[in-house]
């Protein structure tokens, strides 16, 4: 959100308005009848996800053969795309008003900073040693290009040996991610829709539904839940905690497992990990139940009265005081980072 795109709740404002599907319509990939009818169906559920609209909808034909979740993936795309460009994404003083963003919560540039920490042109490969994993619901592409500008610019280095260079850090999007990764494949932050719509076309392929119909998740959160089990340092940014993503991640079952091996093994790896979290916007009763969800686990598997437990302390410290703030305030606040 500090760059310029939608929460939840604004992509989900975004979707049910189908002005926003008239490139697609001007393109004949949909009709005008085809987009009104997912825009009320979205909008009726009342399901504030498209994630959650699109597991139990997604398969349903609106008309012709095209499905829910084909529109709803051209949606996205164009929600995503529309007015974005690195101007935002570097909060450029000069040519982005304090509307279009964010100023007070630039955690990428924050992020940055302690990933070069005392990286020069002399010792690039020393970036190398960063050991950072980034697990993300997001869709969008923005971190990835914000570290490839940003190393760019920096090190005045060409496109092919930033990638290189940025291949230590591991991009997981759950749900799949919008096409175009500088990473991989081509850099095209700044969308033009006549010369890259065919970039929306890919992004439809890329973007992933997990039916809630199917029993096991994607094999993005296979990966995710094997990071969390070895991860010495987890930060939780602008993550809902939605029960479903929750559960996929299995994140309670990992707090036990990691509390089991910390109290058996102690000195040895994998330790009870620091834990630290946002719950900006989030009342004080809900985060009193969010505590509750993880805390519960643990005291029913008996590992909540041992007298080396100090994970339920610090559990209801991280989620109940400590977060209640934007990213970069947690990040220096916790100080995770160094």
């Amino acid at each position: 959100m500090p760059y310029g795109y939608p929460s939840g709740k604004q992509l989900r404002k975004q979707l049910v308005n189908p002005t926003l599907f008239e490139p697609a319509i001007q393109k004949t990939w949909l009709t005008a009848d085809a987009a009104n009818k997912f825009c009320t169906m979205f909008l009726q559920s009342g399901l504030q996800s498209i994630d959650a609209f699109l597991s139990r909808r997604g398969v349903d034909n609106l008309e012709n053969g095209v499905s829910v979740e084909r529109v709803g993936k051209i949606g996205i795309s164009l929600a995503l795309r529309t007015d974005k460009s690195r101007h935002r994404l570097f909060h450029n003083p000069h040519l982005i008003s304090d509307s279009e963003i964010d100023r007070s919560d630039n955690w990428y540039e924050y992020l940055w900073g302690h990933l070069t920490q005392k990286v020069t042109s002399t010792n690039l490969d020393l970036f190398r040693s960063n050991r950072l994993t980034v697990v993300t619901f997001n869709y969008d592409l923005s971190l990835e290009h914000y570290l490839f500008c940003a190393m760019r610019n920096a090190y005045g280095i060409p496109e092919d040996h930033a990638a290189e260079i940025l291949g230590c850090i591991k991009f997981i999007h759950l749900y799949g991610k919008l096409s175009g990764n500088p990473l991989a494949d081509r850099f095209n932050y700044d969308f033009d829709f006549v010369r890259d719509w065919p970039l929306v076309d890919g992004d439809c392929h890329s973007i992933e539904v997990i039916d809630e119909r199917r029993t096991n998740s994607a094999d993005g959160f296979n990966e995710a839940i094997t990071a969390l089990e070895t991860a010495e340092r987890i930060c939780f940014l602008g993550f809902g905690f939605d029960s479903t993503n929750v559960e996929r991640l299995k994140i309670p079952q990992l707090l036990v497992s990691r509390a089991k091996s910390h109290q058996s093994t102690e000195a040895f790896s994998p330790k009870w990990p620091q834990i630290e979290s946002s719950t900006l916007g989030f009342e004080d009763a809900e985060r009193v139940a969010l505590v509750q969800m993880l805390v519960k686990p643990l005291q029913v598997a008996g590992l909540g009265d041992l007298p080396t437990a100090t994970w339920i302390p610090n559990l209801k410290k991280t989620f109940r005081n400590d977060g209640n703030c934007k990213s970069e305030m947690l990040l220096r606040r916790t100080q995770i980072l160094t």
